[in-house]
């Protein structure tokens, strides 16, 4: 894998273009390296949020899923509506929760009955985006969240 990557970097596949370097691992354990085109990160409100399995997740206007886990905030607490958390962007909020000394619970939430001062998907491909309109205010964890983790992604 190291000497594929080594390749890509060598003979310079991300220069010049606005793309995305994917890496795959195969079942075979084979590497394949591929720039996919840069999606446009996506413009969420409270519409796009379903629950689904007892999960919050995002959707986009077709139905299907939004890559990443949406995050909540209430009364200084932040949730991440998952039972675990597996991507590389969830480990980054997780650990500047914990340097911000937040607190974070990791379970699955619910949309209906509760009154969440913000909502935020957190995904690999388009970092931190919130779900709401451009006037509405965003909590202070959030906020503090969203400032620390756009100096690191």
């Amino acid at each position: 894998m190291v000497e594929r990557l080594e390749w890509a970097i060598t003979n310079m596949l991300h220069k010049g273009t606005e793309a995305v370097l994917v890496l795959s691992l195969d079942p075979a354990k084979e590497v394949t390296i591929s720039l996919d085109e840069l999606q446009e990160t996506p413009r969420l409100t409270k519409a796009d949020l379903i629950e689904e399995d007892g999960f919050i997740v995002g959707v986009q206007k077709d139905g299907t899923p939004i890559a990443g886990s949406v995050w909540l905030e209430k009364d200084g607490t932040l949730y991440a509506s998952a039972t675990e958390l597996y991507s590389a962007t969830d480990t980054l909020a997780a650990d500047l929760l914990k340097t911000l000394k937040i607190s974070a619970i990791i379970e699955p939430q619910r949309l209906e009955g509760n009154e969440w001062d913000s909502i935020f998907l957190i995904s690999d491909e388009f970092g931190f985006v919130h779900f709401g309109e451009n006037d509405e205010k965003v909590a202070p964890g959030s906020m503090k969240l969203e400032e620390c983790f756009s100096r690191l992604w």
